[in-house]
């Protein structure tokens, strides 16, 4: 079973053109309803080919394809109401790739479309990355029973394109804000005093490229945000005081995470700015599920009712979680939020909520993978539908092969992860929950010289300089038992010594060369920029290089001498030793859409 989920990662990775159809999936007519006796919904979407060919070439997705229809039969007697499409285009990022595609379309007029709600925007999710066809929506079922705050209503349905089986996919509300949606007011450009001013905001963690820049900012902690709504403009003076007033306020929640007695400059509490609950079961629920995704994509939701404070949600995008890619079902390290990190580890109210709501997901859980239960009921309910896909859209090796995989196989290997997960974290969270850092001391000879906290996993790369030693020269910091530090993630705390090497014995480092040269590029859809560089003589003992950035929130140094890049913009990175050595380029950071490098 695990072979097979393992032959399935490796899938995903393909070239399209290696993807081929099984036999048997011959054209019908939108009005022939055999795909119906799956027991799911039809979606019939009726589009002109060479529209929807030009969707599917799009690789930004940004070609929206007019007209066309979409009609949604909901049960076998339905033959469902016709609706006109504003438009149809592609969406998703990685998933974008893959051969079987996910779409959203607009319709011309609101519509409830499986009692999910009168809207004109809805998504075909297609789950190309998911063995399962029901993580998404596993997961919001999850979040719903646990009471998180406008959790996307979704259903499995078939695809059917111009009389032709599409696939089995997730007909799913859009994350937006509408009475229908994220039931919270809209801002108008004229709310620009209190209390209309304080809401509603929907924001999300690190944008994409396509992002307008006056909706994107980072804050002191390099947290990168921007505003999905509303859309500000730096022309209008009313959306600047919209988007100042937002940017302020999470900047405000930050300030009071990160302060010794959680609260702002102003005395504000944090948990006055910022909902714990829906924090909580947001934060287990990514945390659990091991979401490949959370906290690092656009995927990860928050909203800020009028006169109200910050919520977390609603959730979006699992089609990567409970992923043996992770390896084992143990830990509680599998999600990076600093401001998470923070009360996970330091924060008794915080902590209590999340043991509080872990109670409550806990007893879903069970109710999940019990016999009979939830799991079972969408094993029933997608397995027809599930077959129909694996042969519709079957996964090919990279020998060219069909990669055979079996339902129940992938459901049960769902099941067990879920129990074994379940199972760990009920025997360890009274020490596990609250160890999200570890110390690492630096002792010298007359005792403490330094000490950092480090986030569990991680290692070190912002060492002290050592202490300085009349006829000696320092040479790093080492292990008790003299072993070089070399930034090793650690779990547990870690105690490290000054090494030293007599000065007329030492080989000292004169100078760090730069092979890229003094003016280097980074593109910036690339995040990480890695420093290459060479010290002199190679024989030295100092080669622990000092980064530091002339502008953190354009480019940002992190561990293992890489730069992490927020915007486009330069920047002057300064690299130093012990000796005293040093060196600085300048990296200028582009966008390959509108500029290239000098050659």
């Amino acid at each position: 079973m695990k072979h097979r989920h393992a032959l399935f990662r490796i899938s995903l990775v393909v070239s399209l053109a290696m993807t081929v159809f099984a036999s048997g999936c011959q054209s019908r007519t939108p009005d022939t309803p055999v795909w119906k006796d799956n027991g799911l919904p039809v979606v019939y979407l009726t589009i002109d080919e060479e529209e929807f060919r030009k969707v599917n070439e799009s690789e930004e997705h940004e070609y929206r394809a007019p007209g066309g229809t979409v009609r949604v039969a909901d049960t076998d007697d339905d033959v469902g109401i016709e609706l006109e499409l504003e438009y149809l285009r592609g969406r998703g990022h990685g998933t974008w790739s893959a051969d079987k595609k996910p779409y959203k379309f607009k319709l011309k007029e609101k519509a409830d479309l499986l009692n999910m709600g009168e809207n004109k925007h809805w998504v075909l999710l297609a789950n190309r990355y998911d063995p399962t066809l029901i993580r998404n929506l596993l997961v919001y079922d999850i979040a719903g029973r646990m009471g998180l705050p406008y959790t996307p209503e979704c259903r499995p349905v078939d695809l059917v394109v111009n009389g032709e089986y599409w696939g089995s996919y997730l007909l799913s509300e859009d994350v937006r804000i509408n009475k229908n949606r994220i039931a919270i007011d809209e801002l108008k450009p004229e709310d620009t005093d209190e209390p209309a001013l304080s809401g509603g905001y929907l924001l999300a963690l690190n944008p994409d490229e396509n992002e307008p820049p006056a909706n994107v900012f980072l804050t002191d902690h390099m947290v990168r945000l921007f505003c999905e709504e509303p859309e500000f403009s730096e022309a209008e003076e009313s959306r600047t005081q919209q988007r100042d007033y937002i940017v302020s306020y999470m900047q405000r929640l930050e300030d009071a995470i990160f302060a010794e007695d959680f609260k702002d400059e102003n005395g504000t509490y944090y948990g006055e700015l910022m909902d714990l609950q829906s924090a909580a079961d947001y934060w287990w629920i990514q945390e659990f599920s091991q979401n490949f995704d959370a906290f690092t994509t656009s995927s990860t939701y928050m909203f800020k009712e009028r006169d109200g404070k910050l919520f977390w949600g609603p959730v979006w995008d699992f089609d990567l979680s409970f992923d043996e890619g992770y390896g084992t079902e143990e830990g509680l390290m599998y999600t990076k939020m600093p401001w998470i990190d923070r009360l996970r580890g330091n924060e008794p109210e915080f902590q209590q909520m999340l043991r509080e709501r872990w109670e409550v997901l806990n007893t879903i859980l069970m109710q999940v993978t019990e016999p009979g239960g939830i799991l079972d009921g969408y094993k029933d309910t997608i397995e027809k539908s599930w077959r129909d896909d694996a042969e519709r859209w079957p996964l090919i090796s990279e020998e060219g092969e069909t990669i055979s995989y079996d339902f129940t196989d992938v459901m049960a290997y769902l099941r067990e992860r879920i129990d074994r997960r379940r199972t760990w974290i009920n025997e360890h969270i009274d020490e596990e929950l609250t160890r999200v850092f570890y110390d690492v001391t630096f002792l010298a000879e007359d005792g403490e010289y330094a000490k950092k906290q480090v986030r569990r996993g991680t290692g070190l790369s912002d060492l002290p300089a050592g202490p300085e030693k009349e006829g000696f020269v320092f040479t790093g910091w080492v292990y008790e038992n003299g072993e070089s530090y070399d930034q090793t993630p650690s779990r547990e705390d870690v105690v490290l010594y000054p090494a030293y090497t007599a000065r007329k014995d030492a080989v000292i480092a004169e100078e760090i060369l730069l092979p890229a040269g003094s003016e280097q590029w980074g593109e910036i859809h690339q995040k990480d920029y890695g420093i290459s560089f060479a010290i002199r003589p190679e024989e030295s003992l100092d080669r622990n290089v000092h980064w530091i950035s002339s502008d953190p929130e354009t480019a940002e140094i992190r561990e293992y001498n890489t730069v992490r890049m927020h915007k486009t913009g330069t920047v002057t990175i300064t690299g130093s030793l012990n000796s005293g050595a040093s060196v600085s380029f300048t990296l200028h950071i582009y966008d390959k859409r509108y500029e290239n490098p000098p050659e």
